[in-house]
C-alpha cells in the first residue's frame, strides 16, 4: 500500500492548521503520475458500517484522510494489505484493487479520481468472487 503524508502548517496563536494539497509532492512521495479528473468527499462516516466493497477496473484513486482515522484493506492479485490510516495521510489505490474502508473514527475522506473516460456501470465490480475471477485472468 502506497501512503504519502501531507504536511500541516501550524500558525502560532491561531486555531487549526493549514494543509496544502500539493499534488506534485504527493506524486513524488508515491512515485506515481496522477491526473485528477473528478473529486468528491465523504463525511458523516459511521464506525458501525463500512464503505467501499468494490473494485474499479479502469480508475486509479487517491484517498485523503482529512480528519480522524479509519482502516483500509486493499486486495489485488498478490493478496490483501490492511492499514490504519490517519489524518493527513494519502493512499494510492490502483485500478483492479478491491477497496474496503471500516472502523471510522470522526472521519472525513477526500477522494480524487483519475481517468473518468471509463466511468460507466461496467467499470465497478461489487461482488468479491467476481473480482477474484476478473483478476485471475
Amino acid at each position: 500500500m502506497k501512503i504519502a503524508t501531507l504536511e500541516a502548517i501550524h500558525t502560532d496563536g491561531k486555531p487549526g492548521c493549514l494543509v496544502p494539497f500539493d499534488i506534485e509532492n504527493i506524486e513524488k512521495q508515491l512515485n506515481i503520475k496522477f491526473n485528477c479528473s473528478r473529486m468528491f468527499y465523504l463525511s458523516d462516516l459511521s464506525s458501525e458500517k463500512g464503505r467501499g466493497s468494490h473494485a474499479n477496473k479502469y480508475i486509479n484513486e487517491l484517498v485523503i484522510c482529512c480528519q480522524g482515522s479509519y482502516s483500509m484493506t486493499l486486495t489485488d492479485k498478490h493478496g490483501s494489505i490492511q492499514n490504519n490510516i490517519h489524518q493527513h495521510q494519502v493512499v494510492f489505490v490502483p485500478r483492479n484493487t478491491w477497496i474496503d474502508f471500516n472502523n471510522f473514527d470522526n472521519c472525513v475522506l477526500f477522494v480524487l479520481i483519475e481517468d473518468i473516460s471509463h466511468t460507466d456501470t461496467h467499470d465497478k465490480i461489487y461482488d468479491f468472487k467476481e473480482f477474484q475471477l476478473y483478476i485471475s485472468d
